[in-house]
């Protein structure tokens, strides 16, 4: 069964730029292999 779900995501404007950026590709990296893995496909 899917469900549609929301996320608001608020980084706080003062965080380090290249914090922001590792932060960033870390997600995105990690999502990516939830969807490889099957674990998550619809992400």
């Amino acid at each position: 069964m899917l469900f549609a779900v929301r996320m608001d995501v608020d980084i706080p404007r003062d965080l380090d730029p290249g914090v922001r950026a590792d932060l960033v590709a870390r997600e995105k990296a990690y999502c990516r292999e939830l969807q490889k893995s099957g674990e998550w496909l619809h992400i």
